[in-house]
């Protein structure tokens, strides 16, 4: 009678889907196997609902499966976006990590690398080629244009200023932050910095529009400047406020990630410390002439004193459970339903 309960308790309670959005704690190195690769895990929930009829046996076979798999499929696109590292070369650590533990194809780096715009900052770029990857870059308010210039000259760095670039099959447009407040007794209400940061939203609205296709992704310091792009972009990603945040709008997906450095040199300065933040954006190629699309993202948060890892993975589907289609060039007339959040666990 207890065997059976146990069963019963256990079937009525188990929820296979959370294999597709897991939640990982430990070592960055473990993290790629155990958590698993995307498209494989989505094309694979049917066939999990059904071996999991036998519960034990199928929760046992479904991790062994997970582990053993590779960190992707062999067509899917990684990419690590961080944010505000604030000349943190901890921050730079935790990157090249995850990009190292990923595979990722590139980076995405959307600003604030320095915290007082001074020249002596542009030293921090030394840290850029030990990535050996594409590096993709836009300004944030605390970067100086000399900072810019200088990673403009750094190997295998794109500075995007108002342009675009294609990166291993992602079209990719930037604009820097038009704020430059590195220090915080300038003048500069927060409605104000807002409204700059607004202002430019019509100057990219019409970048995009001019383009043949709309880009894949829109990366800005802070999200503000790109609200103008809603619906005519699937995705915008910043950093700027260093807590991580999701929101749609007329079907595009902002995502705000912390601060990559642990705000600096404020990272030890709470008991805890300022958690190190990034994230892995997971895209489907796309075949036939379709357009790439953002399947998932990982939020990765680490924790400057302890070392402790913590991998959410969010899937970006619809109400029906489906993988969510990128928008077309125009605004929806209905809201698309905001990213399944990862709050699921296996056990």
């Amino acid at each position: 009678m207890a065997t059976a309960g146990g069963e019963l308790f256990a079937w009525a309670t188990f929820r296979p889907e959370a294999f597709t959005q897991p939640t990982y704690s430990g070592a960055i190195s473990l993290a790629p196997k155990l958590i698993g690769p995307i498209q494989t895990a989505t094309n694979r929930l049917d066939q999990a609902r059904e071996q999991l009829a036998r519960v034990v046996d199928g929760a046992v076979r479904v991790y062994a499966s997970l582990e053993a798999s590779p960190v992707g499929a062999a067509n899917e696109i990684s990419v690590l976006h961080i944010s505000d590292i604030h000349l943190s070369p901890l921050g730079y650590t935790f990157a090249q990590q995850l990009a190292r533990s990923f595979d990722v194809d590139f980076v995405i780096d959307t600003g604030d690398i320095s915290s007082f715009g001074t020249p002596a900052e542009n030293l921090i770029l030394s840290e850029v080629p030990g990535f050996g990857l594409p590096y993709v870059y836009v300004r944030g308010n605390h970067d100086a244009f000399s900072l810019q210039q200088a990673m403009s000259h750094v190997p295998h760095a794109t500075v995007l200023d108002g342009n675009a670039a294609n990166v291993d099959g992602l079209t990719v447009y930037g604009l820097g932050d038009p704020v430059f407040t590195p220090n915080k007794l300038s003048g500069l209400t927060d409605q104000a910095v807002a409204d700059q940061a607004r202002a430019v939203g019509p100057r990219i609205l019409g970048d995009v529009q001019a383009m043949p296709r709309p880009p894949d992704i829109i990366a800005v310091h802070d999200d503000r400047m790109a609200e103008a792009v809603a619906g005519y972009t699937p995705l915008v990603i910043s950093g700027h406020f260093h807590v991580p945040s999701q929101r749609l709008m007329d079907g595009t997906l902002y995502l705000r990630i912390g601060s990559t450095g642990g705000a600096g040199a404020n990272v030890f300065t709470t008991q805890a410390g300022v958690p190190l933040s990034a994230e892995i954006l997971h895209f489907d190629p796309g075949a036939n002439g379709a357009p790439p699309r953002l399947i998932a993202y990982d939020l990765i948060s680490q924790s400057p004193t302890s070392g402790s890892l913590t991998i959410q993975r969010h899937l970006v589907v619809d109400e029906f459970g489906q993988l969510t289609p990128s928008p077309s060039s125009s605004p929806s007339a209905t809201e698309a339903p905001t990213p399944a959040p990862t709050t699921a666990s296996p056990t």
